[in-house]
């Protein structure tokens, strides 16, 4: 088995591929507050910006190295997409 080469900007295809899934199952999380807000009442609306608004920040400071924070995303975001989605979140 070979090393994983490190490209020039210090990480790995792997992290890089890794960290483009979160990046994307965030931003999918937040489009489907984006699209429920566009639906809901005012008072609800207020509600899911406030709950979207903790993803917006999530995405702006998730980083490539953050191993863990990818982790979790890649585990626990598919199933909180699906209850996003169909309004159980």
């Amino acid at each position: 088995m070979t090393e994983p080469t490190q490209g020039r900007s210090g990480w790995t295809l792997e992290e890089a591929n890794r960290y483009e899934r979160a990046r994307a199952l965030v931003s999918a999380v937040i489009a489907a507050y984006s699209s429920r807000i566009g639906k809901a009442s005012r008072e609800d609306a207020a509600i899911l910006r406030n709950q979207q608004r903790t993803y917006v920040l999530e995405r702006g400071q998730l980083g490539v190295h953050d191993r863990a924070q990818i982790q979790r995303i890649l585990d626990d975001y598919p199933p909180l997409l699906r209850r996003v989605r169909e309004g159980e979140q």
